[in-house]
């Protein structure tokens, strides 16, 4: 530990460095977003205390103020502004110049406004950034950068509205583009965040976001309750047979054509055809096996999709058509079964 302190790099920036390291800091949205927050939460609240005294008696209006439980109460209407007086899903916004908020002084208008353009420029750049550079992240999210100019705008404007939520509250995962959705204490954060999902496009699954932890629950013993008389889900299985069958039957045909040639009369060699035709007889055998069974699985596996049919139009249970946690998992095990039957 005393070596980990002590420990000092010699090396120094070039000036041009460290006022190249120190100009991309001065318009790095931790910096400004954090000046915005600050700036238009005071707003906010100066709003919200003017209508408070405005509904309420003085003497209740001073009380109100005075009491701690404010500090709740403010963020609960920022969260409720954010959603666009919904409560539920923050508004999305793709520029900053469209929340500025209208204060009492014009200077600190004006002030917001540069502001909020200088954080559209570097979310812009990000965007641009992030094409150039071909992060993994980006990449992951929103696909290959496409070579079109118009698309490949519209790739960067969705890439900006990613970088920018990354950039301003620190998620500097390398593949991960924006991670869990914040908790309600920062309502600009989750709005932030609802913006750049939005901008990830169409996911595939079941939108959980807005349920609570009794509809997660009840969901879940839904989904036992469902798969507990579901028929078994037997797709790989029936594959393996499918396999099997068509190994055997090439099988069978070669040793059929071995023994043939072994019966030659240029080169006849009983031994050898007799061993040949045995191995075609089990070859056979074997075929005849796996098409049994996978007319058995198949037969299954056609029950099982007549219940995935009807349970899919529950939407409660849109989720079922999953192999179920109670069926067996596919394996080999079916076709070892069946090669070592035949053999013996």
């Amino acid at each position: 530990m005393l070596a980990g302190i002590l420990t000092r790099d010699g090396g120094q920036l070039t000036a041009t460095d460290t006022l190249e390291r120190e100009l991309s800091r001065a318009d790095h949205l931790g910096v400004l977003g954090g000046i915005w927050d600050d700036l238009t939460r005071r707003a906010q609240h100066a709003r919200f205390e003017q209508a408070l005294r405005d509904a309420l008696p003085a003497t209740e209006a001073r009380q109100a103020l005075a009491d701690q439980a404010c500090t709740w109460l403010w963020r609960t209407l920022r969260e409720a502004e954010a959603a666009g007086l919904d409560g539920i899903y923050p508004q999305l916004h793709d520029a900053s110049s469209s929340r500025v908020p209208d204060t009492v002084s014009t200077e600190l208008n004006r002030y917001l406004r540069e502001l909020a353009a200088a954080m559209d420029d570097r979310a812009r750049r990000l965007g641009e950034h992030a094409a150039e550079s071909g992060a993994e992240w980006a990449v992951g999210a929103l696909g290959p950068v496409p070579c079109d100019p118009a698309a490949r705008a519209d790739w960067e404007r969705r890439g900006s509205l990613i970088a920018a939520y990354r950039e301003r509250y620190g998620h500097d995962h390398p593949a991960d583009p924006i991670g869990p959705a914040p908790g309600k204490t920062s309502p600009e954060a989750r709005a932030a965040w609802h913006t750049a999902l939005a901008a990830l496009g169409h996911i595939d699954g079941i939108d959980l976001r807005a349920c609570t932890d009794g509809d997660l629950w009840l969901r879940r013993g839904t989904y036992e309750r469902e798969t507990a008389w579901a028929p078994p889900h037997v797709a790989e299985e029936l594959r393996l047979m499918r396999v099997a069958q068509r190994d055997a039957h090439v099988a069978a045909v070669r040793a059929d054509h071995e023994a043939r040639a072994a019966q030659d009369e240029n080169r006849r060699d009983e031994n050898r055809a007799a061993r040949h035709r045995q191995l075609a007889g089990i070859w056979q055998a074997l075929e005849a096996k796996a098409a049994s069974e996978a007319e058995m699985f198949a037969a299954v596996q056609g029950t099982r999709r007549g219940w995935e049919a009807l349970t899919e139009t529950d939407s409660s249970t849109r989720f079922l058509g999953s192999k179920s946690p109670g069926s067996s998992s596919p394996s080999t095990a079916p076709y070892a079964q069946l090669v070592g039957s035949a053999a013996l």
